[in-house]
C-alpha cells in the first residue's frame, strides 16, 4: 500500500512476468500481505508509513483503498510463479521528490523472501517496461528517495540500480546481483 499523497507516473500494465515471477495489478485480496508489510516496517520508517498507536491501517483499510483505485495505478503485486503467493509489490510511482517526470522506483518484499532476488528480477521488469513505453526511467536519486532507509543500506541501490540496468540479474539473489555490478 502507498501513502495517499503517492500518484502515479504511469499506468502501469496488466501484468509483467518473469521467470520466477508474476506482477500483476492490485486486488483487495492482496491487502492482508500488505498489511504485513506494514507491521514488519522499522521505527527508521517515517510515522505516516508505519501503522499508527490506532492499529491503522487494518488490513480492511488497505483492501478500501485498491477497491477505491488508490493503489492500484502505478504499483503491481509482486506474486511468486511457483507457489502463487503473494510476496509485496512493485512498481513506478510519482512522490514530489523530483522533477514531475521523474518516476520513482517503489517496491517492498516480505522479510521471509528476502536475499532471493525477487526484488532485483521485479524491478528489472519495471524498469524494462517503463523504457519500452516511453516512461523516463527511474533515477538513482529517485530510487533512493523512495526506497525505505532499511532497503537503501542492505542493498547498496546505487549498486542495485546498476545491476538491473546492466542486466546483472540471476538466480542467487540480490547480493551476487550487487557483486556483478562491482566489477
Amino acid at each position: 500500500m502507498t501513502d495517499d499523497r503517492d500518484v502515479p507516473t504511469a499506468v502501469a500494465p496488466d501484468i509483467l512476468v518473469t521467470d520466477r515471477l508474476i506482477l500483476r495489478r492490485q486486488r483487495a485480496g492482496d491487502a492482508d500481505v500488505f498489511h504485513r508489510l506494514w507491521t514488519e516496517r522499522d521505527e527508521r520508517v517515517p510515522p505516516h508509513r508505519r501503522i499508527d498507536a490506532g492499529g491503522h491501517p487494518t488490513a480492511e483499510d488497505i483492501a478500501a483503498g485498491i477497491r477505491a483505485g488508490h493503489e492500484t495505478a502505478g504499483l503491481l503485486t509482486v506474486v511468486r510463479k511457483d507457489t502463487g503467493d503473494v510476496i509485496g509489490y512493485c512498481g513506478l510511482v510519482s512522490h514530489g521528490n523530483g522533477a514531475p517526470d521523474e518516476p520513482e522506483l517503489a517496491f517492498e518484499l516480505l522479510s521471509a523472501v528476502h536475499n532471493q532476488g525477487y526484488a532485483t528480477e521485479a524491478a528489472g521488469a519495471v524498469v524494462a517496461w517503463a523504457s519500452e513505453a516511453g516512461c523516463r526511467e527511474p533515477t538513482k536519486k529517485a530510487a533512493i528517495n523512495r526506497a525505505m532507509i532499511e532497503f537503501q543500506r542492505r542493498l547498496h541501490l546505487d549498486r542495485y540500480f546498476d545491476a538491473v540496468r546492466a542486466g546483472i540479474v540471476d538466480d542467487q539473489g540480490d547480493e551476487n546481483a550487487m557483486r556483478g555490478a562491482r566489477r
